[in-house]
């Protein structure tokens, strides 16, 4: 038998397919370098406001030189804008919302001293406004980003209500709310340094949307502060910021507060003392503790707070009982333990003429530009509250022997027991 013998053709077949696998892998590669070369192509042409640059992000500012608050007819107001976003979001003002917020705010003057016609005519120009909705809303938010003011006076104030043009526009965005008003809001919020425009925005805020921007105000108030705490804005009352900060805040500022404290020691303790819920009392028992800088201006809060809150008392008393409280500090302690509170004097929350002229000790620290006052308001405290006073006073006698505290205890409870006859029911 002959063997089986194998066709030429066979070896070049072979050599054909190897030929053929070679250029397949290829073409592969040359397709998955063309794809990769195109991703890379794409994402080289993505849009740069895909991440946003930080002037764009809402929220705490970055260091900017301070303005200056000499400047007649201007409003302490951030260098830079941090609301560009809420700007572009409002509609453009109509020529007659201009005119009427011209007529308003007499842009030609940094003051002015209405007489009771022109008083009557601004009136009926501010409901105008008001009743343009958001057209007056655009004309509002323009001027506020002028950043100038005209100031009306006390006698502006009795005549029209308010006390300056900014002010007053504030008050017509609550009156017309809706969300372009929220939006202009927001926009003068992240626009100005002024202690006093950050707490009536927030008061704004809080009518126009209930709770919902608190976070925007606190921040807003941080960020002023730390330009104070910087001397950015010299001579400027901050007491507002801390109304905001004792008004919008809880737990979380009680980190603020403490290190506030070493600018303005006043403005921080009576924040603490008015905390929601008490959550300024524990910092307050550690700073009278510490016997430091702050420690008698801390007692002098907790005994303010110990009528209605059980952890000031415990820690007066066992501050007390230790014979840690010095003799030339006890008798700053009567007025508080008889019902006096500490406000601030720049106040952008409270009425006017809220405490008696009488009942009031105003005091004026240079460090700091602090002024605040103590008052006793009858309608605060009731005939029970005041005998549970006298009860918690007499249980510090208990614990101290002290002869200067002893003094000042009784004092306090004779103070108390005058006030008696003129409290609520």
């Amino acid at each position: 038998m002959q063997p089986i013998e194998h066709n030429s053709p066979g070896p070049r077949r072979w050599v054909v397919v190897v030929c053929s696998l070679v250029l397949l892998c290829a073409i592969a590669a040359l397709c998955l370098r063309w794809k990769a070369s195109d991703k890379v192509t794409t994402s080289s042409q993505a849009p740069s406001s895909a991440v946003p640059e930080p002037e764009q992000v809402l929220g705490h500012s970055d260091s900017a030189p301070s303005p200056d608050p000499a400047l007649q007819g201007q409003a302490l107001a951030l260098p830079r804008s941090r609301s560009s976003q809420l700007a572009n979001s409002l509609p453009q003002a109509t020529p007659y919302a201009q005119q009427l917020v011209k007529s308003l705010c007499r842009l030609d003057r940094s003051s002015v001293a209405l007489t009771a016609e022109e008083a009557e005519q601004w009136r009926k120009n501010f409901d105008e406004l008001v009743a343009q909705r958001a057209d007056g809303v655009a004309g509002i938010a323009e001027f506020l980003q002028t950043n100038t003011d005209v100031q009306f006076g006390r006698a502006g104030k009795e005549l029209i209500g308010f006390s300056s043009a900014r002010e007053a526009m504030f008050d017509a965005l609550v009156r017309i709310g809706g969300p372009e008003a929220v939006m202009a809001s927001l926009q003068a919020l992240q626009n100005t340094a002024d202690p006093r425009e950050v707490a009536l925005l927030g008061r704004s805020l809080e009518k126009l949307a209930p709770e919902w921007h608190r976070q925007d105000v606190l921040n807003a108030a941080r960020d002023v502060l730390g330009m104070a705490a910087n001397g950015r804005l010299p001579d400027v009352d901050v007491a507002p910021l801390f109304e905001v900060l004792q008004t919008y805040g809880g737990s979380e500022v009680v980190t603020d507060l403490e290190r506030a404290a070493s600018h303005w020691e006043y403005y921080s303790a009576i924040a603490l003392a008015y905390l929601p819920d008490g959550a300024g009392i524990p910092l307050l028992a550690r700073m009278a503790e510490a016997n430091g800088p702050m420690s008698s201006t801390a007692l002098q809060l907790l005994a303010q707070v110990s009528g209605n809150n059980a952890q000031a008392q415990s820690a007066l008393v066992a501050q007390a009982q230790a014979n840690a409280i010095p003799a030339s500090v006890w008798p700053f302690l009567v007025s508080s333990l008889a019902g006096n509170e500490y406000q601030f004097q720049n106040s952008a929350f409270a009425p006017d003429g809220r405490a008696h002229p009488g009942d009031v000790s105003t005091a004026h620290i240079r460090s700091g530009n602090q002024t605040f006052y103590s008052a006793f308001t009858s309608s605060t405290l009731t005939q029970e509250q005041i005998n549970q006073r006298i009860a918690f006073i007499n249980q510090l006698r208990e614990v101290t022997s002290q002869p200067a505290a002893q003094q000042a205890l009784q004092q306090a409870i004779d103070l108390l027991t005058k006030r008696l006859p003129a409290t609520a029911l």
